[in-house]
């Protein structure tokens, strides 16, 4: 991919929206579930969750096609300013050949996730050009440390994060 091909999403601030959706699996914690997106209120986000959001799932955060137009909602959605994910899972590779990626370019968004995500983030990169962010999802985000967590959401405001260098012994 040529540099000018390149797509940067645009940086977040104080009061920008952020989408979770569940391409893969459901909600399976519902206190982790809550304190990330306490975490991300924290912050200083909003958070929306799409129109037909449902825990209640098997294996599965719904069918294939109800997790898709979950996906699309939030991206015709123009409150939101990025899309994390709720968690990965098995499934996103069901999806990922039917993702509107003329949307995608038409209006960038951050896209946060790991796990089964990299497949999706990784599709969305190669086929757009878009920089896409390989992070936690929004069940993961009370795990990291106080560091990784500001280096995050340094990341996500465009920021450069310092880090300290050690020397390894």
């Amino acid at each position: 991919m040529c540099a000018e091909n390149i797509i940067i999403p645009p940086r977040l601030k104080k009061g920008s929206c952020i989408g979770l959706f569940t391409p893969a699996g459901p909600v399976r914690d519902q206190r982790r579930f809550e304190a990330g997106i306490s975490l991300l209120r924290e912050q200083g986000f909003r958070v929306k969750l799409p129109p037909d959001f449902d825990t209640s799932h098997g294996y599965l955060a719904g069918t294939d096609d109800v997790r898709l137009e979950s996906l699309h909602a939030l991206l015709y959605d123009n409150d939101v300013d990025a899309l994390m994910a709720v968690r990965g899972g098995f499934g996103c590779l069901r999806i990922i050949d039917r993702i509107n990626f003329e949307l995608l370019v038409a209006r960038p968004r951050q896209l946060i996730g790991f796990s089964d995500l990299t497949v999706l983030l990784n599709s969305i990169s190669q086929r757009t050009g878009m920089i896409t962010v390989h992070g936690p999802v929004a069940t993961s985000l009370i795990d990291g440390s106080r560091e990784t967590i500001e280096a995050f959401f340094a990341l996500l405001a465009g920021q450069q994060p310092r880090y300290n260098e050690r020397k390894q012994i």
